[in-house]
């Protein structure tokens, strides 16, 4: 489905997607105004749930917070979303916390979330930028390099800078996959690092709860370079070096060696 438009819809919901529907692809949707003046327990923007491969791709989400559910909600078996934009407006008199943007639901199996783009303009006495959830049982999630800025930093419940922008589900969770931790910008432009909670102990492939510094493996394999392409990055590279001879710095025509960028130079007997 291509250029789906929803706006303003009279009842709860926007999209809708139940079980045996399979290998559903939206491109270039939009969905706005479900917020409207119905901010129940049943209002939502996307609903897809028991679904196999449901992939929204350059999609536009907008309005006001839809009460006291997320605004997309996947519960499918294999779903991507790409590039999508997702945005509070101003003007959201409800004193409901507002919910997060995407939420996997329970058992979600597989889930690619790929570079959204997340704006919050509210004003209500609890607004805080919630971004992503994962709930339990959720395996096989990718989150690449999230990004959220906000219009408004007038807030009376809290910090916006808040310690659960994207909440990661806890230890239910297995094989969660964040490639780029992603920033937040305030209403002035300054920058700040988006915050992880329930971050799983156990996950396969996952950065640290701490920071999202950390990359813990069981195990790492380099695909191997040569001394003559080893270049000139900046310092803190690291290479496996296939013809590399084991010395400080690195020479040619060994028999391979671990290349670290450091000081200016390659060093192969770090």
């Amino acid at each position: 489905m291509k250029n789906v438009r929803i706006a303003i819809p009279k009842k709860y919901g926007g999209i809708y997607i139940g079980a045996d529907n399979n290998v559903i692809k939206m491109d270039n949707c939009t969905v706005t105004g479900v917020g409207a003046g119905k901010a129940g327990a049943d209002a939502y923007y996307v609903w897809a749930r028991f679904v196999y491969k449901f992939v929204m791709d350059q999609c536009t989400i907008e309005g006001l917070n839809p009460g006291t559910k997320s605004w997309v909600n996947l519960g499918a078996q294999g779903s991507t979303v790409k590039d999508g934009w997702f945005e509070e407006d101003g003007g959201d008199v409800s004193t409901l916390a507002p919910t997060y943007f995407i939420e996997a639901l329970g058992g979600t199996v597989g889930l690619d979330i790929d570079h959204p783009e997340f704006i919050r303009a509210s004003t209500t006495a609890n607004g805080r930028p919630r971004l992503i959830k994962l709930n339990g049982n959720s395996h096989g999630v990718t989150i690449t390099n999230p990004r959220a800025k906000m219009i408004d930093n007038l807030f009376g419940g809290g910090t916006w800078l808040e310690t659960n922008h994207v909440d990661l589900g806890g230890n239910s969770n297995r094989s969660i996959t964040v490639l780029g931790r992603g920033q937040i910008v305030d209403s002035v432009g300054t920058n700040y690092d988006l915050q992880y909670s329930n971050v799983p102990s156990s996950a396969a492939f996952l950065a640290s709860a701490a920071a999202l510094d950390t990359l813990k493996v069981n195990r790492l394999q380099l695909n191997p370079t040569t001394f003559a392409n080893l270049g000139t990055p900046t310092n803190g590279y690291v290479f496996y070096c296939s013809d590399c001879t084991k010395a400080t710095p690195c020479a040619g025509s060994g028999t391979g060696a671990f290349a670290v960028r450091r000081a200016g130079t390659w060093d192969c007997n770090p």
